[in-house]
């Protein structure tokens, strides 16, 4: 099972151009 930080790293990377996503995922 995939820890959250390495998660949380992936989905760093893949969405690292899709500053539009982040805010959607991420609007803190």
């Amino acid at each position: 099972m995939a820890r959250l930080n390495d998660i949380y790293m992936h989905i760093a990377e893949y969405l690292e151009d899709e500053n539009l996503l982040l805010e959607l995922l991420f609007p803190f």
